[in-house]
């Protein structure tokens, strides 16, 4: 292949990955409000107020824009221990009552243009910390019926009859698709591995909790992500105390993600496009739709602790609405110049054969 052309594809694969050439708009909005006289403090706004975080090749945040009682307010992008970003005006004092809003639009990128992050020939295996891992109330639990070293147990067996990291991870996806049901729960919060071993059932955020805490007990370094799902027709609404929470225009979904040797791809158990175990990752939804914005990973510690959303100091009655809401599908700014590329190639292809 001439200097020349090679020059070319890398730069037509540059503009593909730098922005979404087809993209979906999206529409985020986060509504906090409260009653009572106290402080909207740094905790809050870090669980409540994410902002989605722009993954080349698969989703870009192109605006977001924060309002204080409808006043459109300045604030910083912070990230909490995790490396999630949210957004932080300062601690702020209420009483009476007290309105927060997030306005977001994100671009997710639409195949064929939508990155595919596939699984890798040659996955990383670390010794495991088990003992570190034990020690987690959440990771190392002990359920009723089945304790930690029962996960333990399973993890051995599926790494006797795996030749590599790669292996495991495979075998590890095909017994939990084949042995645990999949469960829809709209109570919240993640079931420890332990327990979902235990019923063998759960939410995606069981399953998922659970391949995590197998790869991890083989040393494959694996967490957690927190998505949205949009889904038009969806309407979740929980009462409870003084909290009223609702989701509209989407569902939560959490998945599993993998690093290895500075590279990282998902695993989805419960919504993917495949059924063939060794493509799971190539068909996992984060790599092969438009519908799903990742807002978080979950690294580290307790999920449970991650997702709950602490109250305001001093609120009497709280009220927290997401909604998400499709807005177009869009061409991105530099398509041009990659059409331009691209007849570029053409011509000097045609040059090429001609001569």
């Amino acid at each position: 292949m001439h200097l020349r052309y090679a020059l070319l594809v890398t730069l037509v694969g540059a503009l593909a990955f730098s922005q979404p050439i087809l993209s979906v708009k999206y529409l985020l909005v986060t509504s906090l409000y409260v009653e009572g006289q106290g402080v909207v403090d740094r905790e809050v706004f870090s669980r409540v107020f994410l902002i989605a975080l722009s993954i080349p090749g698969w989703q870009n945040l192109s605006s977001a824009t924060l309002y204080v009682d409808s006043r459109k307010t300045s604030f910083t992008l912070e990230r909490d221990p995790q490396g999630n970003i949210y957004a932080y005006p300062g601690d702020l004092e209420y009483s009476g009552s007290i309105n927060i809003t997030l306005v977001q639009e994100v671009e997710v990128a639409s195949p064929p243009f939508r990155r595919i992050a596939d699984l890798p020939e040659v996955v990383d295996v670390v010794a495991p910390s088990l003992s570190e891992t034990a020690k987690s109330q959440f990771w190392g639990c002990n359920s009723s019926l089945k304790k930690f070293a029962d996960v333990v147990s399973l993890a051995k067996s599926l790494g006797s009859s795996s030749a590599s990291g790669r292996d495991f991870i495979i075998n590890a996806a095909d017994w939990i698709r084949r042995n645990v049901k999949y469960t829809s729960d709209t109570r919240g919060g993640v079931k420890c591995p332990a327990e979902t071993l235990s019923t063998l059932e759960g939410a995606c955020g069981d399953l998922h909790a659970l391949f995590t805490a197998l790869l991890r007990i083989k040393g494959i370094n694996s967490y957690l992500a927190y998505a949205l799902v949009y889904s038009p027709q969806a309407n979740l609404t929980i009462r409870e105390g003084k909290w009223f929470y609702q989701l509209r225009g989407a569902e939560p979904h959490i998945f599993s993600m993998v690093e290895s040797r500075g590279e990282s791809f998902p695993v989805d158990l419960t919504a993917n496009t495949e059924n063939d175990p060794r493509r799971l990752v190539r068909g996992s939804a984060v790599n092969q739709l438009d519908s799903l914005i990742v807002l978080a990973w979950i690294k580290r510690g307790d999920p449970n602790d991650f997702l709950a959303i602490p109250a305001p100091t001093g609120a009497s009655k709280i009220s927290l609405a997401f909604r998400v809401a499709r807005e177009s599908l869009s061409l991105g700014d530099n398509v041009l110049l990659l059409l331009a590329v691209l007849l570029a190639v053409a011509l000097a292809l045609r040059k090429e054969k001609s001569t």
